[in-house]
């Protein structure tokens, strides 16, 4: 099988697997609890009750995905229960029948006061029309949305249903379904109800795919029917191509890293923004306490990351001494930054090797200029990110070039040089 085919694996006429609040992913190490935080803003309140969730239910950490969601894991089965009442007390749980429906990630730079274009509310109104709407209940928990400030990170995530706001015009954003622009365009009032009349549509249609790209037949109809919702709500700034000339999306390289890590000042103002990695996507109960008593808008990225902002300098060099220690990463060169790896077999009984020990090995051979550590396999292109998979699956796989070591046994990897995965 090739890389390109394994990414379509999966039976898609069973059940959603993705985890929730309520319905949880068993895994080896117990339940799975995921919680969404729309456009990953999470408040001070939300870290102090992650924190406690960690160490309540879980295994004493917070977890994060590339859908810039948040997980617990260890969670036994009589405290799921518990758990979903945590969830639902800290604010992650509005709506129970909406649980794995508010997937928004945004342009984690655009939550700073000082970002050109302020992208907050927008994920709000997404988020409240999300959940004030029936027909999107039953949506995959794999299907997601993105608010892009112009900059093309979140593009470069294939959001199924987005917007891509104008540089040079405040009040307009493109729409993008499928990952790619559409060639519609509608006021930043009316951005929420029309990706929500799109995702109503997609799934009334969908049968049984989980997300858009695999579906491109459909396109036309989604273009269709969020024109004719635009038209309905009176949006003046919209342009509509006829369906029959809107190609199907191309999956595009995203060659550029887009995580903002490390010390990034604002000019002029004398405060700055933290972006902040995670090894293996995992903070302590502790990390989390230390964000909570910020008290500034931090946000949750896509790429196992987060950003904190607005911070006087001084506040902002006593929370790098504070959380450097603790395993959090600032700089975006870093080998533990570059190199990444799901749980592992450790947790997972699809796994074929332990992949994050393997990941350690290969970092510290990185390290040290050596091969004594590296898994029985060829390094790759030095220049682009590293994953590590136990099985096919490839949970947590960046998108973008990277390259993809796919475990085959314990401590062997089959390598390949991946440039454009499809979003699963």
């Amino acid at each position: 099988m090739s890389v390109a085919d394994s990414y379509h694996l999966g039976d898609r006429t069973r059940s959603d697997g993705c985890p929730g609040a309520l319905s949880m992913h068993k895994a080896k190490d117990g339940r799975i609890g995921r919680v969404r935080a729309p456009g990953g803003r999470v408040t001070s309140r939300q870290w102090e009750a992650l924190a406690h969730m960690a160490e309540t239910f879980g295994d004493g950490h917070i977890h994060l995905t590339t859908r810039g969601n948040i997980q617990i894991r260890g969670i036994s089965e009589g405290d799921m229960d518990a758990f979903a009442e945590a969830c639902e007390a800290g604010g992650f749980l509005p709506s129970r029948e909406h649980d794995k429906v508010r997937n928004i990630i945004s342009s984690p730079m655009a939550h700073s006061r000082y970002a050109e274009c302020d992208v907050a509310w927008i994920v709000a109104e997404l988020d409240d029309a999300l959940i004030a709407s029936r027909d999107v209940i039953g949506l995959s928990g794999r299907t997601l949305f993105g608010i892009d400030s112009g900059e093309g990170d979140i593009m470069a995530q294939q959001p199924d249903f987005g917007v891509v706001l104008s540089t040079t015009n405040p009040k307009v954003a493109q729409i993008i379904v499928g990952g790619c622009p559409i060639g519609l365009f509608v006021s930043h009032d009316d951005a929420a109800r029309a990706l929500v009349a799109a995702a109503s549509r997609w799934q009334e249609i969908r049968g049984t795919a989980w997300r858009v790209q695999e579906k491109p037949e459909v396109l036309p109809d989604l273009i269709d029917t969020i024109a004719s919702a635009v038209e309905c709500l009176d949006i003046d700034h919209v342009t509509h191509d006829h369906a029959s000339t809107i190609a199907p999306p191309q999956r595009g390289a995203f060659l550029d890293d887009p995580r903002p890590i490390g010390w990034l000042p604002h000019p002029e103002t004398g405060e700055v923004s933290l972006g902040c990695s995670l090894a293996f996507a995992h903070m302590s109960a502790d990390v989390a306490r230390i964000l909570a008593a910020v008290d500034r808008p931090i946000v949750v990225t896509p790429w196992h990351s987060l950003v904190i902002h607005d911070l006087p300098e001084a506040i902002a060099e006593r929370l790098v001494e504070m959380l450097a220690p603790r395993g959090v990463l600032f700089d975006q060169q870093s080998p533990w930054v570059q190199v990444s790896a799901c749980p592992g077999i450790a947790t997972c009984e699809k796994s074929h090797s332990d992949t994050r020990a393997d990941a350690v090995s290969f970092i510290r051979s990185m390290v040290d200029g050596t091969d004594e550590h590296t898994p029985d396999a060829p390094r790759g292109n030095n220049n682009l990110r590293v994953h590590f998979s136990g099985c096919v699956r490839r949970c947590g796989h960046p998108q973008g070039a990277y390259v993809d070591y796919l475990a085959t046994g314990d401590g062997e990897y089959e390598v390949t040089e991946v440039t454009s995965p499809t979003p699963v």
